[in-house]
């Protein structure tokens, strides 16, 4: 909450002594009126503007926002021009905890900038005596909306605002400040009444800053729930991104040690111990492929049996002939599977490059079928005749085939080439994609042989040396083969450890993808939850009948009024309702609209802060009638809340309706706003 009680103002002038004004404000109507223009009504509204840091809603930053009263010069009876030398602002104010504070912000302080406020913690008499303590902000510079000294940031806790982060268009996020806020709050006289939330500022870059704007100010569940579908986001893509890692490790680990497992998910998905249990791995062993423990197990018999033997060459002479012949016939073979794999690998490159032929051909014969279609539709070539299926030079009737005419029965037209056109290069790219996935596995496959036929002939090597050696000899194929079985016995009890542990990993990730899925599960299905179509409802009710009450007469079927799911603002037919209207219905639109949202906000726990400020409403010849009906409204329906109306009273009639209203408060200002003071 937010509520005004004083505020004052102190000009010194350089020979003239001290202007100024001082009045105070109540809940429930309060108008500062005069009998004609010019007389200070909006130089009062304008502080409290400036006091609150929302100065750039009256189209300016700092003092270039205010009038030339407290910057330049201030007329008064006979004197004119009379030079201001420094001008002090104090707005009293209070929220719901009745915490009193006093802001002062300056013009052209011989010393200070315009960009400094102080807060005092207390009264304006307090403040001005110096009898209470006080901190200093700053205001509109970079950080007064974020800082620990920034003003805004310090107003936004003292109203009890905790404001959303909001997309912009630089793709990133941006706190929804509290100038675009109070632009729904305060209308002042000029741009103010152009159209709904008019002076609201577009140079922060926030997406849809009036929709937003209005969420907030209702407490409209879809910022939350729209932040939640972010995080959403970012949590999905973080956790595929997490998964696919893992599964890009495994198959890392696996690819280095010639083995495959089964079971193992490409994508995000709920598993359990069970599944990880399925997650068995295999060791490719020629055309075959066993279990990685059954492989690591024979391994280990292979290392014994090797460990038995005698290490002379002579003691194991008949065992080495009988491994060089089974090892010679083994590199046959591996390098008959080579010699097919290539065959294999040039097949698939040729048929990549001819679908990529045939892909690029259907891409061209597709591309300009579709800028035909275009210039069709547009009404291009309307006397060409090839577009009508007609030779241009002989007049006859084309066919477009060149199969016997008999056996055609009819031809495609150019939206039927078109969808033809796609679904063959929808083909192609598909059969493209699999011709290339198969290139990559028999490249694997190659990669794989090269080392197995690189291995098989150093272990044949070997065996050569030994049989060749003297039988005393130590036989160097056997300890080679031994160590080789170790480091591979090794190497793969490493691999198997890795792989558990990514599996722990994927188990844990797959507990995050439970909640993220329970978390997405929770958000409305559509963009409102039922509460917030409950208060569009109540929105929409009740601008109605506020339309009826201050004469709205552009539309008669004021009930097929809506209130836009898009843009929260009111629409007919699907047109926004400000579109299309009489100059003074539509400032009665801004009338209703902007209390509105204070109505429906004070009555379903909305953020509004219960402060009110039209500057001039009655604007395009509005009648006095429909202006007591605003007032009346006011006056019997907002006891509780704010409302400032800054009016001129320039007809009698109106002058005796508002001195006779009571409980209000009247500000009537008789001679000039600005005047000295003692």
């Amino acid at each position: 909450m937010l509520q005004i009680n004083r505020i004052k103002c102190i000009i010194t002038t350089a020979n003239d002594g001290k202007f100024g004004f001082e009045h105070s404000f109540f809940n429930g109507l309060n108008l500062i009126a005069s009998t004609e223009n010019t007389k200070g009504k909006s130089s009062i509204i304008e502080a409290i503007y400036y006091c609150l840091g929302v100065e750039e809603l009256l189209g300016g930053i700092n003092e270039k926002a205010l009038t030339p009263v407290y910057k330049t010069a201030i007329d008064y009876g006979e004197k004119k021009n009379i030079l201001p030398i420094e001008t002090s602002f104090y707005l009293e104010i209070f929220n719901d905890r009745r915490d009193i504070i006093t802001i002062n912000r300056d013009v052209n302080h011989t010393s200070t900038s315009n960009n400094l406020i102080k807060v005092f913690r207390g009264n304006i008499d307090e403040a001005v005596n110096g009898k209470c303590e006080f901190q200093e902000m700053f205001v509109n510079i970079k950080g007064g909306a974020s800082s620990s000294k920034g003003f805004h940031k310090f107003l936004e806790e003292y109203i009890g605002w905790k404001l959303p982060t909001v997309p912009t268009f630089e793709d990133s996020d941006r706190k929804l400040y509290l100038q675009t806020l109070f632009s729904a709050m305060f209308i002042e006289q000029k741009k103010g009444w152009s159209n709904l939330l008019a002076t609201i500022p577009n140079y922060y870059g926030i997406k849809d800053v009036k929709t937003k704007v209005i969420e907030y100010l209702l407490n409209l569940d879809t910022i939350k729930n729209e932040k939640i579908r972010i995080e959403c986001k970012i949590e999905e893509r973080l956790i595929k991104e997490k998964w696919l890692k893992l599964v890009e490790d495994i198959n890392t680990e696996l690819s280095n040690n010639n083995c495959t497992i089964r079971a193992l998910y490409e994508k995000p998905k709920v598993i359990d111990e069970e599944n990880i249990k399925q997650m068995i791995i295999f060791k490719k062993e020629d055309e075959t492929e066993i279990k990685l423990e059954e492989y690591v197990k024979s391994k280990q018999l292979r290392a014994e049996s090797l460990s038995q033997q005698k290490l002379k060459v002579g003691d194991n002479i008949k065992e080495l002939e009988e491994r060089l012949k089974v090892l010679q016939e083994e590199l046959q073979n591996k390098f008959e599977k080579k010699k097919y794999k290539n065959k294999e690998r040039l097949l698939e490159e040729a048929s990549i490059d001819r679908l990529k032929e045939s892909l690029e051909i259907i891409n061209k014969d597709l591309t300009n079928h579709k800028d035909i279609n275009k210039l069709k539709k547009l009404g291009g070539f309307q006397s060409s005749k090839l577009l009508e299926n007609i030779c241009p030079t002989c007049n006859q009737k084309i066919n477009d085939c060149l199969m016997e005419q008999p056996v055609i029965t009819k031809v495609m037209d150019i939206d039927q080439q078109i969808k033809h056109l796609s679904d063959q290069k929808q083909m192609i790219e598909y059969s493209l994609k699999s011709h290339r996935s198969n290139l990559t596995n028999i490249e694997k496959d190659l990669e794989t042989l090269e080392e197995e036929i690189y291995f098989k002939t150093r272990e044949i090597r070997r065996i050569t040396n030994d049989i060749y050696s003297t039988d005393e000899s130590l036989s160097t194929a056997i300890v080679y083969e031994k160590v080789y079985i170790e480091n591979e016995i090794e190497n793969l009890s490493k691999m198997q450890q890795n792989i558990d542990s990514y599996k722990k990993e994927l188990l844990n990730l797959s507990k995050e993808w439970i909640n993220f899925i329970e978390k997405k599960r929770k958000l409305p299905k559509g963009i409102f939850s039922e509460k917030d179509l409950k208060k569009l409802d109540k929105l929409k009710e009740i601008f109605i009948d506020k339309l009826k009450v201050y004469n709205y007469s552009s539309n008669q079927n004021i009930y097929n009024i809506e209130i836009s799911k898009d843009r929260l603002v009111p629409t007919l037919n699907g047109f926004d309702l400000m579109k299309d209207g009489s100059a003074s219905d539509l400032i009665r639109i801004i009338w209703d609209f902007t209390l509105v949202l204070l109505t429906v906000s004070n009555e379903n726990e909305g953020n509004h802060p219960g402060l009110v400020i039209f500057d001039e409403p009655a604007q395009q010849s509005i009648e006095n009638k429909d202006l007591y009906s605003f007032i009346n409204d006011i006056n019997a329906n907002y006891k509780d809340s704010q409302i400032i109306l800054g009016i001129t009273l320039n007809n009698p009639e109106l002058e005796n309706y508002v001195k006779n209203m009571t409980d209000i408060n009247l500000i009537l200002i008789e001679d000039k706003a600005i005047r000295p003071i003692k």
